[in-house]
């Protein structure tokens, strides 16, 4: 039995070590994080923007322009209205959604949105049918987790508390989804839990993964600035994540 769990907790440590070396080396890896034991700051994740290629030297994307972050050492990226980022999702989620994980994404909407309703972060089908994502309204200063289920019906968690995140500045969201809630944290504040159900979630691989796209016209981007999406294996991150790289509030 010790040589069992020796070899369970050395092949978790491997496959995380493997993950991180390939991270660095800017390559993709496929890691199905229900395949492992996640509950610390050592928990895979997944960098959703690297897949789009921004930041290789390659060819330039339409409508991206990198930008200063959040300090002069952090990368950003500057989103025109006509910049439309997708990509397969077996490029980024190849075993699909975890059944429990944490998002994170640091961005900035710096002129008016306009009241509109957009996509921060969104998963779909072939037929870019919505599976799962983000969405950010305006106009009602909310935020918004949508899923589909396995019935093909569309569920709303709906986070009201949230009128600071639409100030113009940088913000960090941090979405934990777990078994049975999700919890919305903003700037690393807790903002509330919703009592959530996990047969909502229906996902496959055939789709898309889609960032800042307007839901009205998706023909058009909501002009963002964006420095960070990652998804983390490990539900708990979002409680535990830092801000460190956001600037100072500002008391008027």
């Amino acid at each position: 039995m010790q040589y069992t769990v020796y070899l369970l907790v050395k092949l978790g440590f491997m496959a995380v070590l493997r993950f991180t070396s390939a991270r660095e080396q800017g390559r993709h890896v496929s890691i199905d994080c229900n395949s492992l034991h996640v509950d610390d700051d050592t928990s895979p994740d997944f960098d959703i923007l690297s897949q789009f290629n921004i930041n290789k030297g390659q060819q330039p994307l339409l409508g991206v322009n990198t930008i200063n972050g959040t300090t002069r050492y952090q990368v950003a990226y500057r989103l025109s209205e006509n910049a439309l980022l997708s990509i397969p999702s077996s490029k980024v989620l190849p075993f699909g959604l975890p059944s429990e994980y944490s998002f994170v994404s640091t961005f900035r909407v710096k002129q008016k949105s306009n009241n509109q309703l957009w996509n921060l972060w969104m998963v779909t089908d072939k037929q870019y049918g919505i599976l799962a994502g983000i969405q950010i309204d305006d106009r009602r200063q909310l935020v918004r987790f949508v899923t589909r289920d396995k019935q093909n019906r569309i569920h709303q968690v709906t986070f009201s508390r949230c009128a600071g995140l639409f100030d113009n500045g940088w913000h960090k969201i941090l979405l934990a989804v777990k078994n049975k809630e999700v919890s919305l944290y903003i700037d690393c504040v807790w903002i509330e839990d919703v009592s959530f159900n996990q047969s909502y979630l229906a996902m496959d691989t055939k789709g898309f993964v889609q960032i800042g796209h307007i839901v009205q016209n998706t023909s058009y981007s909501m002009p963002i600035e964006l420095q960070w999406m990652l998804i983390h294996c490990d539900p708990e991150r979002a409680k535990r994540e830092t801000c460190n790289e956001l600037p100072p509030k500002v008391s008027i």
